[in-house]
């Protein structure tokens, strides 16, 4: 404990407003596949890179119907689902966070899109930040349009 007290920083009001920069390629996404012991992994990030209370609640029940001990929420805003025992259980998990609106893929647009709560979340916002996103990623999904 003696070194904890240099290890400790100060944070000020003004940090928290600082833009967090997010790389997907910080959290694995998909299945990992386990060594030995280990089972497999599975990497997802949660939409917009928020995890709401409802969203953890849904992976957390998912996650322990398909047998996972651990959720880990990684540095790049993903979480790792940890000691699933079988492939087939990672694939199934992973196509069930899928539908539930997770990102489970790094060719997926939406991987490096991070929002903020935007209207009527923040009052300072001016925009539907989350909309906009959304829309975003549903237009880099759908691939590049062709103008007349």
């Amino acid at each position: 404990l003696a070194g904890a007290a240099r290890s400790v920083r100060t944070v000020r009001a003004t940090d928290l407003h600082r833009p967090v920069r997010v790389r997907a390629e910080a959290t694995p996404l998909g299945v990992v596949p386990g060594d030995g012991d280990r089972g497999s992994l599975v990497g997802v990030l949660p939409p917009l890179g928020r995890l709401d209370a409802a969203a953890l609640r849904a992976l957390a029940d998912a996650a322990a119907r398909h047998g996972a001990t651990d959720l880990r929420v990684t540095p790049g805003r993903g979480v790792l689902v940890a000691g699933l025992g079988s492939a087939a259980s990672a694939s199934s998990l992973l196509a069930e966070l899928a539908g539930l609106g997770f990102v489970v893929a790094p060719e997926d647009p939406a991987a490096g899109l991070v929002a903020g709560a935007g209207r009527p979340g923040c009052p300072a916002s001016h925009a539907d930040t989350q909309g906009d996103a959304r829309r975003l990623a549903a237009a880099l999904l759908a691939g590049p349009t062709t103008s007349p």
